[in-house]
């Protein structure tokens, strides 16, 4: 008395199991890779802010050397609030088109 009632059936069953393991596979593979070249896109986009935003950090403290003789004396809070109002305007002449 056999189980399965051709020999072809466990054979058919074994292979098909292979086939959706191969198949489910490649999507994650898909998905993975699709994913990595988004975060990588995305970390070369961050990495271009950062870099303008510290040139524009830079200028700004060149500019305030230059026209406060006391600005190294500010508080930190100081110095983060007075660069942020530099970038604002900057933003907004720029947007202006001033």
């Amino acid at each position: 008395m056999r189980f399965f009632p051709s020999l072809g059936f466990p054979k058919l069953l074994i292979l098909s199991g292979v086939f959706l393991f191969l198949i489910y596979t490649g999507l994650i593979s898909l998905a993975a890779f699709g994913g990595m070249q988004y975060l990588a896109k995305k970390d070369r986009e961050w990495t271009e802010q950062i870099q303008q935003h510290h040139m524009l950090q830079q200028t700004f403290l060149e500019e305030m050397n230059r026209n406060e003789p006391n600005f190294s004396g500010f508080s930190t809070k100081t110095k983060i609030a007075l660069f942020n109002t530099w970038l604002l305007k900057r933003e907004t002449k720029s947007n202006s088109g001033d």
